[in-house]
């Protein structure tokens, strides 16, 4: 299985990691206040629409007054607010052999610990269980993402779960400040996540199948 694609999409390529670069003052400037990323958020919840993806066998909620785009394989969407401070985006990998989103996880770890050490790198694990996506298992995630030598940092949720023999990966990312701000909007999003038979030009594929 070639997870390097699937690794840059959850790691390298959040439109965070271009923030990286700033020094402290410069990311807290872009950072709008607490009480108007409630305000934010609250008006976020009262707009949400539907995306759906047959060829990739799952559909989400979004706020209609956030940005969206469509990429391609492995990134399939995403959705961003606030100059792309807080965002959110799935990813899809085509398995070649059956696993369990615990078996996929624990690649994926693998993966990412070769590429950041857990002492003093980049990002960092701080919390990680078995759990659901809906009625479907999932493992969960959180990471810390250093973003400049002067402590400013965002957090990264992350659920990865296989299903319709593909590895699907959830990440909401934000900078620190707005990630509980911007929390119930993500908790509607999860809530709204559904799970469907792949729909192709030649027809559907099997009945999804969950693990």
């Amino acid at each position: 299985m070639n997870l390097s694609k699937v690794m840059q999409i959850l790691f390298l390529c959040s439109s965070l990691a271009a923030s990286a670069t700033m020094n402290s003052a410069a990311i807290a400037a872009e950072v709008p206040p607490l009480k108007q990323m409630k305000a934010e958020a609250e008006l976020a919840l009262t707009q949400m629409a539907d995306y759906q993806s047959p060829k990739n066998g799952f559909s989400l909620k979004y706020p209609k007054n956030w940005e969206k785009a469509e990429g391609q394989d492995p990134l399939i969407c995403r959705f961003l607010t606030d100059n792309g401070l807080v965002s959110y985006r799935v990813s899809v990998e085509k398995l070649l052999a059956d696993m369990t989103a615990e078996e996929y996880a624990k690649t994926v770890n693998q993966e990412l610990e070769k590429q950041y050490p857990l002492e003093g790198s980049l990002l960092t694990r701080v919390e990680e269980s078995a759990t659901k996506l809906g009625s479907v298992d999932a493992h969960k995630s959180i990471y810390k993402l250093k973003l400049d030598a002067e402590g400013a940092s965002a957090k990264m949720l992350q659920y990865l779960v296989v299903a319709n023999h593909r590895a699907y990966a959830f990440n909401y990312t934000a900078i620190e400040g707005a990630y509980d701000a911007f929390m119930p909007v993500i908790t509607e999003v999860l809530n709204s996540f559904a799970f469907s038979p792949v729909t192709t030009d030649s027809g559907t594929e099997p009945k999804v199948e969950a693990h």
